[in-house]
């Protein structure tokens, strides 16, 4: 059953987490872009925490557990204005329960489980969850827009926290290469 209280509180708490995972992503994809190669120095550590984190809210997004106040919840609560949306943006509700079911995989054997049989190769694990980014990109950016819209019509405002884009990490690496500090 949807209660309003559940519904306004899990749309916003789903917002911000399509909203870390983005900035995440977008940090991320910065860092590789200005240090592909770093020494095991702190921004190795900061690439695999934000890798690690992106994928930890999108796996919050879309837990299909009964008692998870997550998008699948919204989707019960509202399906036909969210069917409505992915139609608007060109996305199918397939794609996100495909990546539903990738994330599932990454989740059980390895994110936050450690598999038995996977314990012996993790990587085969993220081979056989197989997520290219454009498609989770795809996913992930048309579930923002569909938040957003619910949020506008569940507040009559837009949603007001913004994505990060990585704008300061070329900065940030350039300041620490000028420090004599090893990236």
């Amino acid at each position: 059953m949807c209660k309003p209280d559940r519904y306004y509180r899990a749309l916003k708490r789903n917002l911000h987490e399509v909203c870390f995972c983005l900035s995440h992503r977008n940090a991320v994809n910065a860092l590789v872009q200005v240090a592909p190669n770093t020494s095991w120095s702190f921004f190795s550590y900061a690439y695999l925490a934000l890798k690690n984190d992106m994928f930890a809210h999108a796996i919050k997004v879309f837990d299909k557990h009964k008692d998870a106040s997550s998008f699948w919840y919204l989707y019960r609560c509202n399906q036909s204005a969210i069917d409505t949306l992915l139609k608007k943006i060109n996305l199918q509700l397939k794609d996100i329960e495909n990546l539903t079911e990738k994330l599932i995989t990454i989740r059980d054997k390895t994110h936050f489980h450690i598999d038995k049989v996977g314990v012996f190769d993790p990587s085969a694990i993220w081979q056989e969850a197989d997520i290219k980014g454009s498609f989770f990109n795809s996913v992930m950016e048309g579930v923002w827009e569909v938040l957003k819209e619910l949020h506008i019509s569940a507040y009559r405002k837009p949603f007001i926290q913004s994505i990060y884009d990585g704008h300061d990490v070329q900065q940030i690496i350039e300041a620490v290469k000028k420090a004599g500090i090893t990236v």
